[in-house]
């Protein structure tokens, strides 16, 4: 009996090595080899044996549909690709990047040869309307089943009846008979649990496969990750770890006690998840959130992150009005690029040519107002010479707190922003900058510094 053992990854870090030695440890008497996609470069996976392709399927016979995502979609390509390179295999093992293998593999191989197995794949079930990939599965199938494919084995004629009937659907797809192009976990069971004379079995049946699941995901660490006789998926380093469960969450939960995102994050120290948390929180312009992080910061002995000084950041702004150079037609959206978690390469907003135009931002609290720092436009800085800064308690009574009378240029260089010191801080909520005259007012960025109202401070 001839087997392959293929771990299939498109990344590779100390983390996803560990993973792949734990797999060739499962199966020591099977080729093991990366089944690595360079799409986007090679990649060294020494000591191992590398088989790589790219999302040109051209020589499979398959289109790279969908544009760009290709080879997630079909996840049967890999095998494919795999059977081109080694063609004389009798049984074909797949195993995802992020499954972590604590069983006897050889053992489950034997048993598919003895049995004759064409497909073992974990939880094959009829699709049903609750999944999310059903419509994709009646579309292409009279009789649809569904699994989970990060960990399979089929047998070479399993593969190739895949590999014909996916070539005569990509025929009919082009043609505009089929109107769906099939998902990989709809189009393995379908084609080979449909099959006269193919034989299926459930993971099941050969390993613990409680863990071996689409979500949640599980650090290398943990005790999940390393049960004797499991597989289970998906599993991260954690520094992968955190980016995911932060890309499916909003960061501010850390936070909150009880939530599963504290849950998640809680064994990984806070000095960790500093980075991730800060660049979440900056991406979806969560003003509370960050600052949670800088009060916990500040808790801990930390130092400051000056970028999270700034009490501007990700607040709520708008701006008097928009124009045809705005880059959103909502005047909360398009202002909201003065002071949000990218610096705009030229202007954060554009208003309409207006008497008087204006950028306010609502601190959401009062503050003692230190200072401001404002970058001028890249392009027209001359527009942006003379003009007032305001304040508010409430955003209906406002008070002049500065005005630029001169012409002076104002820096467009955000290493050197122009700055004003008030050397008696005023209480505010919402500050204002206004242009002086008619014109427009086009910012690259506003930024806030002051501090909170700490006891015993009396409110005037």
């Amino acid at each position: 009996m001839r087997c392959v053992a293929a771990f299939r990854t498109h990344l590779w870090d100390e983390p996803i090595a560990q993973l792949a030695a734990r797999l060739a440890g499962a199966c020591p008497s099977s080729r093991f080899v990366v089944l690595m996609d360079e799409t986007n470069g090679k990649i060294d996976v020494s000591p191992y044996e590398k088989i790589a392709h790219t999302d040109d399927t051209g020589s499979l016979g398959l289109p790279r549909h969908p544009s760009g995502n290709s080879l997630w979609y079909n996840g049967d390509y890999a095998l494919y690709f795999l059977h081109q390179a080694l063609p004389d295999c009798d049984y074909y093992l797949l195993s995802e990047y992020d499954v972590a293998v604590n069983t006897d593999v050889d053992a489950i191989l034997r048993t598919a040869a003895e049995r004759g197995l064409d497909l073992i794949a974990h939880d094959i079930q009829p699709s049903t309307m609750d999944w999310s990939w059903h419509g994709n599965a009646i579309a292409t199938f009279r009789i649809p089943w569904r699994s989970l494919i990060s960990f399979l084995i089929v047998s070479r004629r399993a593969l190739l009846l895949m590999l014909e009937v996916r070539r005569e659907f990509a025929r009919r797809f082009a043609a505009g008979e089929l109107k769906e192009w099939p998902f990989c976990e709809v189009f393995i069971p379908s084609v080979v649990r449909e099959t006269a004379g193919m034989k299926v079995a459930e993971l099941r049946e050969f390993a613990d496969v409680r863990t071996l699941r689409f979500r949640p995901y599980i650090r290398l660490e943990d005790e999940r990750a390393n049960r004797p006789g499991a597989l289970a998926h998906p599993v991260l380093g954690t520094e992968r770890y955190i980016s995911a469960v932060l890309a499916e969450s909003s960061a501010g939960d850390y936070f909150r006690p009880g939530t599963d995102l504290r849950s998640a994050l809680e064994p990984i120290g806070f000095e960790d998840l500093i980075l991730p948390l800060r660049e979440r929180l900056l991406s979806q312009r969560d003003h509370g959130g960050i600052g949670l992080l800088r009060q916990e910061m500040q808790r801990r002995g930390l130092p400051e992150d000056p970028t999270l000084a700034d009490l501007a950041l990700c607040k709520p702004a708008l701006s008097s009005s928009v124009s045809p150079w705005s880059h959103s037609q909502s005047r909360d959206v398009d202002a909201g690029g003065a002071n949000g978690a990218t610096l705009p390469d030229d202007c954060g907003f554009h208003t309409a040519l207006e008497t008087g135009p204006w950028w306010m931002v609502d601190l959401m609290e009062d503050y003692l107002v230190e200072e401001v720092a404002i970058v001028n436009r890249r392009g027209f800085p001359e527009r942006f010479r003379t003009f007032t800064i305001e304040s508010s308690r409430d955003a209906n009574a406002w008070i002049t707190r500065f005005a630029k009378l001169d012409g002076s240029n104002v820096s467009a260089d955000p290493a050197s922003p122009w700055r004003v010191s008030f050397a008696d801080p005023f209480l505010a909520r919402h500050l204002r900058i206004r242009l002086s005259g008619e014109g427009v007012l086009h910012l690259r960025r506003v930024q806030v510094f002051g501090r909170a109202l700490c006891p015993p401070y009396v409110r005037a």
